[in-house]
């Protein structure tokens, strides 16, 4: 555009491919892509290019423990991203250390509101990670844990005062028919998310399932929206 003319060192770059001190991100970035190795000065290298995550797992494929650490660290994953990953980042068994950053991240208040994360995200991440290949099981029922708090957290602003009934089909054809062609969450998930929310906000709450016949949900208010 007229009013955005590129500086000088820029143009030079998408012309003729050189880089200079004018350029100290390309430059970095172009020194980073002839890395084989995760080491000290590739870590370096990607804090000078501000490689973005898909960039480093895909060149490092055999070093995902040290990349995904290193991501943690570097707090290169936005929330969405993290929520996605937490699968791998049980398969990459990362260090204790790492989990409980990633655990205080995904169950931070601050950071699920921010993030403006729908309920049902919360149900298919906890899903996700039960699949993953032999995790560690204090990792994983830490980051449950974490994904379970923040389901409540993402619902917070639901106040319905006064008694509120909430019915939710269970019946086979609800069970058996995804919300879209491409989500792995079906329509009874949906309808259940929705009476997980409506017994952590209402005032006075009654949460019933049915297929053929009613069956009310029982639970306490420390229950999670996840949980109920």
């Amino acid at each position: 555009k007229k009013d955005y003319p590129l500086p000088d060192a820029v143009a030079k770059y998408f012309i003729t491919g050189e880089t200079s001190d004018a350029t100290p991100i390309i430059s970095a970035r172009k020194e980073l892509a002839k890395k084989k190795r995760f080491d000290g000065e590739t870590k370096e290298l990607a804090r000078a290019s501000l490689v973005n995550w898909e960039v480093l797992l895909s060149q490092f494929p055999e070093d995902k423990k040290a990349v995904w650490e290193f991501l943690i660290d570097e707090k290169l994953l936005g929330y969405m991203a993290m929520r996605s990953n937490l699968r791998n980042v049980l398969e990459a068994r990362v260090s204790k250390g790492h989990v409980e950053k990633v655990s205080g991240f995904i169950s931070s208040r601050d950071a699920v509101l921010r993030s403006k994360q729908l309920p049902f995200r919360f149900l298919a991440a906890r899903r996700y990670m039960a699949q993953a290949e032999k995790p560690d099981m204090a990792s994983l029922n830490e980051l449950a844990a974490a994904v379970e708090l923040a389901s409540n957290y993402a619902c917070e602003s639901v106040d319905l005062p006064g008694t509120t009934v909430i019915f939710a089909d269970n019946s086979r054809s609800m069970m058996t028919n995804n919300i879209s062609g491409k989500s792995k969450m079906n329509c009874a998930d949906a309808a259940n998310i929705l009476c997980g929310i409506v017994g952590k906000g209402a005032e006075v709450p009654y949460v019933v399932a049915f297929g053929s016949e009613p069956a009310p949900v029982h639970y306490t208010k420390n229950e999670t929206v996840l949980g109920i």
